[in-house]
Parts: C-alpha cells; structure tokens; sequence
C-alpha cells in the first residue's frame, strides 16, 4: 500500500492515510502510459494537488524555468528499493524512474485557486532511454487526459486577467530541450537541489536523509557573485538558459552560460550562431542593442532576432526583462 504525504514544500511532512490505484503507473512504471492520469496514481484526490503517495518526492530547483508565469509541482518517484547513483556526473536514474512537473494558474474559482492545465511525465525506461508523455486537466480539475505525443496542444488560460495560449509541447520538442543537457534531466541535479540553503538545509539534504541517493550526496558549489544583481542575472541564466547553452555538444548548445563563463561569453561578445541575429550578445550600457536582451525581452521588430528559451514560453517574464536590462545598464558604468 502507498501512504499519501502531503508533498509542496515540505519533505518532511506526516502522511495521511490514503492509498494509491492499484494497476496505477505509480506502482508498475513499465506498463504504457495509460489514457487517463487518474489511472496514473500521483493525484489520487485531484483537485488537491498536495496529496501524493509517499513514494512521490516534491522537490523545487533554486533557480526554476520560467514557464508564463505559472505555479509547479514537481515529483520524482524511484522504483521501491532503488537509489540514485550520484557518484557520478551526471548522475544515474534506476530503470523505471517517473518525474512529474505540473502547470496550474490562478484561478479563484477552484477552491484551491490554482487551476492545472498539464502534467509532464518522463520515465526511465528498461533500454536506459526516456520516454515522454503530457496529460491536459479538464475544466473540473479532477482528471487528465493524454495528449497526442506528435502535436503540440495550445490551451487557452483565461484565469489569471490576461488572457494565455499554454502550449502543451511535442515529444519531439520535449527532447529538444532535454537531450540538450547530459542525462536529459533537468532540475533535478546538484547546483539546483543544494545551491540554496534555508533553515532546514537544503533539499538535497533532505532527499538524501530520505534514502535517494547511494552515497551521502557532496555539497555543490554555490553561484556567486561580489555584486547581487550579476549573482541574480547568473542565477537566471543557470535556470532558463543552461540546459541548452552548457558548453556540451547537444544540438541547440550554442555557447556556453553555465556560472564560471557565462560573462566572459557574453559581455561584448558577438553573436556565433545562424539560430542568432547578428551583433554583440550583451553591449555593456545599451540593453536594446543587445542581441541576448533582444532575445528574451521580445523587444525588437527584428525578425532575425530568435526568442529565448524557444520552446515553453508564450509570455515574457518582466521580472527578468527588467533584471537584465537594468543589469546591462549597468555594466556601461562598471565595465562588468
């Protein structure tokens, strides 16, 4: 039987006593992934979405993807008995491993306020290759149904004041992105479980104390920075860009953002890639004429000029519009 623990942001919590389906992907990862996500088994009371089995770890990365401003839960679940091998770089998943990421919006009209509108799922099949499946929610939050694997899904979102396209992404496009980093996993690694430390350490420490890994995992390397705002702006970098641009020879690597030369290959460097428009990455002082601000700002007419991250954005996020370019800005007083 697998006991539900109540999961988001919170690994240590007591669980309540609610079981899973049986025949559920939950308990045999092997099977196909069925129809309906009911039959999957992480929400067994949907619509709370803080209610998974035990098996299902919530985790969050220091420095999360944007994806249009939308709330996300995410869980790993390993096979019963297995670990993570992290003695190694990348670290290896055991053969039947799910993750899940969860999209929901604002929606005062649920009584959870949060409407969801898709479920990701990766598994680690027998032949040591990902598989990748996307359920859309119906309009009563209490089940999902599988999407065509060929096609990506637009999903109109009109909870949150502005109006949305959602697009629920090919697999192909899922391993776009994916295949871009070794291992495929993103957001479940050292730098983005360990790089931030809150009162009860971090999230690596607590996934370790529950049994994930097979060695005591070794504490990562922080992102620093003398000045906060280039500290912030790496951060970003880290999570919305480093899964492609990681210095690896994936197919939409380009260049290398990764903390340690993230600046030196940007600030006054001109662009290299027939995916870019032609001029300097980051002009120190002038954000419009740089083409990376140019680039995920959305502010340009220039239709050379490539929107990043390219897949699973449909709204800019104006936070980071507004990092950067009071970042770049910046950098025309200091020179770095």
């Amino acid at each position: 039987m697998l006991l539900i623990a109540t999961s988001l942001g919170a690994l240590g919590c007591e669980p309540e006593l609610l079981i899973a389906p049986e025949g559920s992907l939950l308990r045999d990862p092997s099977q196909d992934f069925p129809e309906r996500f009911s039959e999957v088994g992480l929400y067994p009371a949907a619509p709370d979405f803080d209610a998974v089995p035990s098996a299902a770890h919530a985790y969050e990365p220091a420095w999360p993807l944007w994806s249009n401003g939308s709330a996300k839960r995410r869980h790993i679940v390993l096979p019963s008995g297995e670990t993570i091998d992290n003695t190694r770089t990348p670290w290896r998943f055991p053969a039947g491993t799910l993750l899940f990421k969860t999209f929901l919006y604002p929606d005062p009209a649920l009584a959870t306020d949060l409407r969801p509108i898709e479920t990701r799922v990766m598994r680690l099949n027998a032949a040591g290759e990902w598989d990748y499946a996307a359920y859309r929610w119906r309009e009563d939050a209490t089940e999902a149904d599988l999407v065509d694997p060929a096609m990506p899904t637009p999903v109109p979102v009109r909870s949150t004041g502005d109006d949305l396209l959602h697009t629920i992404p090919a697999a192909l496009e899922c391993r776009t992105c994916h295949e871009s980093r070794d291992g495929e996993v993103l957001g479940f690694e050292p730098l983005q479980l360990g790089g931030l430390r809150e009162s009860g350490g971090t999230q690596l420490d607590q996934l370790a104390e529950r049994g994930l890994f097979a060695v005591p995992p070794a504490p990562a390397e922080p992102i620093e920075h003398e000045d906060p705002t280039t500290q912030a702006v790496l951060g970003y970098f880290y999570g919305d860009c480093v899964h492609c641009h990681n210095g690896g020879d994936g197919p939409s690597s380009s260049f290398d953002l990764r903390p340690a030369v993230a600046l030196d290959n940007t600030i006054g460097v001109m662009t290299a890639s027939s995916a870019s428009a032609f001029g300097v990455r980051i002009v120190p002082g002038d954000p419009a004429a740089s083409i990376l601000f140019q680039s995920t700002s959305g502010e340009t007419p220039d239709a050379e000029v490539k929107l990043m991250p390219p897949l699973g954005v449909d709204v800019r996020n104006p936070e980071t519009v507004e990092l950067l370019r009071g970042w770049i800005s910046g950098l025309g007083e200091s020179g770095s």
